[in-house]
C-alpha cells in the first residue's frame, strides 16, 4: 500500500506540469498575435508617414517656387498694361525659366498657371486685370500628384502665392516755389508777414532749399517707414521750422537755416498746430527709399504758414495792390491748404493745391464819364493731381492727370453814368466768365526730364478780360443828349471803361496772386520727385 501511493504521487506532478506547460504555450501564442499586431500597426503608421512626407514635401517645394516665381514676374511688370504685358513673349519665356531654375518643369500631373491682378491690402483681395488695366500683382499656383508609396492612389496638391510690385512716384502740384517772381513776390510775401509776424521781404531767399522728407522727419521724431504715424502727427509751427531749419544747417546750407531761425523768433502764433497730412501724402507701402524725396523749403514754409492761418481771410495792403495806379482797391484773401505733396504713392493716388477764395472792391472814378463801384467775389477750387501711371525700365516715366480747378466768378458792377459834371443814368451790371475746362495729362520721362523741375501746365489767367458783361437794370436819371439812347450810353459804358478795367484787374493782380498761391485757374505747375520705382516686389498672399 506504501508503495502503491508512492508511485501516484509523481503521476499527480506529471499532470501537474503539463497544465503549466500548456498555459506557458497559450501566453506565447497571445504575445506572437499582440506582436504581430503591432508590427502591422507600425508598418501602416511608417507607410503613412512616409508618404505624408513626401506630400508635405511636395507641398512645401511648390510653395517655395510659386514665391519665388511670383517675385520674379513681379518685377517685370515695370507698370505695364495687362494687354501689354500678356502680348509680350518674354514674360512667358521668363515665367518658364523660373519654374525651371527651382525645378518644376510643367507637364502631366505638373501643372503651372499665373494671372496678373491688382492686390487690395486693405483687404487683402487679389482680382484679375484685363486689357487696358495697369496690374500691380502676379498670382501663381503650381498643382503636382503625389502617389503614395504603400497605398493604391495618391494625392493632387496645390499651392499659391501672390507677390505685388510695390510700385511707387512723388510728386507735387502747386509749387509756390516755382512761382515767385517780380510779379508774385509783392504779392505773397505780405500774405506770409501777416501770418509769421516778419515784413521783411526774405521769404523768397528760401526758394531753391533742398529739404530731404527723411532727415525733415527724423528731426521731428517720425518714421519715414511708418507711413501711417507720420500722416496722424500734429507738430507746432515752431517745431517744423525748426526741423527744417536743422536739416539745411546738416547740408551746409547755413544761410537759409539762418533765415528760418530769424523767422522762427518773429512768429506771432509759434504753437499754431500743423497736421503732418495736411503738409503732404506718404502712400501705405512707403519706406526707407522715399528718405530722398526733396522738397523746396520755401514750399514748406509756405504750406506750414498758411495751414496754421486755418480759413482767416488776409487782407493785402494798399502797398501791395498795385493795378496800374488805379486807387480804391482791397484785396482780401482765403486759403484752405491741401497736401500738394505725394511721396511714395501708387497709382490713383492724388495731390492737390490750395483752395483760394478772393473778395475783390474797386471804387473807381473817372470824372466826366462814371463812378464805378465793383466787386469781384472769385473761388477756386483746387487742381488735382493724380498718378496716372509708372513705368520702368532703362527710362522711368510717371503719368500725371491734372483736373484744373474750375472757378466761379461773382462780379456785380453799379455804375453811374455821367455827362460832363451832370448825372445821366445809374446802371447795375454783372460780369459772368467760361469755366475754363480742363484735364490735362502730364507726361514725365526720367531722363530727358529731372526730378524737382517743375513743369507748368497752363498759363491761363482768371478770364476776366474776355468776360460777358450783362446789363441788369438801367435808370435814367438826367436828359439824353440829343442822337442818343440809353442803350448806347450802356454799350459805351461796358467797351469804355468797365471792359478795360476788368482786364487791368485779371492782368495786374487776380492772376499774379493765384499763381503767387501755386495755382491757376487752368492748371498748376507739377513736379516729379523722387523715389520713383518699380523694382520693389513682396509676397502678400
Amino acid at each position: 500500500m506504501a508503495l502503491g501511493h508512492h508511485r501516484h504521487r509523481p503521476a499527480s506532478r506529471r499532470t501537474g506540469g503539463s497544465l503549466v506547460d500548456r498555459a506557458r504555450r497559450d501566453e506565447s501564442g497571445a504575445v506572437l498575435i499582440v506582436v504581430a499586431l503591432c508590427l502591422t500597426v507600425l508598418v501602416t503608421a511608417v507607410a503613412f508617414t512616409i508618404d505624408l512626407g513626401r506630400v508635405s514635401t511636395t507641398r512645401r517645394d511648390l510653395q517655395r517656387t510659386a514665391d519665388v516665381t511670383a517675385l520674379d514676374l513681379a518685377r517685370k511688370l515695370e507698370g505695364r498694361t495687362t494687354s501689354a504685358i500678356v502680348a509680350d513673349a518674354a514674360f512667358g519665356v521668363a515665367f518658364d525659366r523660373s519654374l525651371a531654375r527651382n525645378g518644376f518643369v510643367a507637364g502631366g500631373d505638373k501643372v503651372a498657371t499665373k494671372r496678373l491682378g491688382h492686390w487690395n491690402a486693405a483687404t487683402e483681395v487679389f482680382t484679375v486685370t484685363t486689357g487696358p488695366e495697369i496690374p500691380d500683382a502676379v498670382e501663381v499656383v503650381l498643382t503636382d500628384r503625389v502617389d503614395y508609396e504603400f497605398a493604391p492612389g495618391g494625392n493632387t496638391t496645390s499651392r499659391k502665392a501672390v507677390a505685388a510690385n510695390s510700385t511707387r512716384a512723388s510728386f507735387s502740384i502747386g509749387s509756390y516755389a516755382a512761382r515767385v517772381d517780380s510779379s508774385t513776390s509783392p504779392l505773397l510775401q505780405p500774405l506770409l508777414g501777416s501770418i509769421l509776424g516778419v515784413t521783411a521781404g526774405g521769404y523768397g531767399g528760401l526758394v531753391g532749399g533742398k529739404v530731404a522728407l527723411g532727415p525733415l522727419l527724423g528731426e521731428l521724431g517720425l518714421n519715414i517707414g511708418s507711413p501711417a504715424d507720420v500722416m496722424s502727427t500734429n507738430v507746432t509751427l515752431v517745431q517744423l521750422l525748426r526741423a527744417e531749419a536743422a536739416v539745411l544747417r546738416a547740408g551746409g546750407d547755413i544761410a537759409r537755416a539762418n533765415l528760418l531761425d530769424q523767422t522762427v523768433l518773429a512768429l506771432p502764433n509759434p504753437n499754431a498746430t500743423i497736421p503732418l497730412g495736411s503738409l503732404l501724402t506718404l502712400g501705405a507701402g512707403t519706406d526707407d527709399g522715399a528718405a530722398v524725396a526733396i522738397i523746396d523749403a520755401f514750399d514748406i514754409l509756405t504750406t506750414a504758414a498758411f495751414i496754421s492761418n486755418g480759413d482767416a481771410f488776409l487782407t493785402l495792403p494798399a502797398t501791395a495792390v498795385n493795378v496800374g495806379g488805379l486807387a480804391g482797391v482791397t484785396a482780401k484773401v482765403k486759403v484752405i491748404q491741401k497736401p500738394g505733396v505725394v511721396i511714395g504713392g501708387v497709382i490713383g493716388d492724388t495731390a492737390a493745391t490750395s483752395q483760394v477764395e478772393v473778395a475783390l472792391t474797386v471804387q473807381s472814378n473817372v470824372p466826366g464819364v462814371a463812378d464805378i463801384n465793383l466787386t469781384v467775389a472769385l473761388n477756386s477750387a483746387s487742381a488735382v493731381g493724380t498718378i496716372n501711371s509708372i513705368g520702368c525700365g532703362t527710362t522711368r516715366t510717371l503719368g500725371i492727370g491734372v483736373q484744373t480747378g474750375l472757378v466761379g466768378v461773382n462780379a456785380p458792377i453799379t455804375a453811374r453814368v455821367y455827362l460832363g459834371p451832370l448825372p445821366l443814368a445809374d446802371v447795375a451790371l454783372h460780369a459772368s466768365t467760361t469755366k475754363p475746362s480742363g484735364n490735362y495729362a502730364v507726361d514725365f520721362t526720367i531722363p530727358p526730364d529731372a526730378f524737382n523741375v517743375p513743369r507748368q501746365v497752363t498759363t491761363a489767367g482768371i478770364g476776366l478780360s474776355g468776360a460777358t458783361v450783362t446789363v441788369d437794370t438801367a435808370t435814367l436819371i438826367g436828359l439824353l443828349p440829343l442822337g442818343q439812347t440809353l442803350n448806347g450810353i450802356t454799350s459805351g459804358l461796358i467797351s469804355g471803361t468797365i471792359t478795360p478795367l476788368l482786364g487791368l484787374l485779371d492782368s495786374a493782380l487776380l492772376t499774379p496772386l493765384l499763381r503767387a498761391l501755386g495755382t491757376t485757374v487752368a492748371g498748376a505747375d507739377v513736379t516729379p520727385l523722387e523715389p520713383l520705382g518699380c523694382t520693389g516686389t513682396k509676397l502678400v498672399g
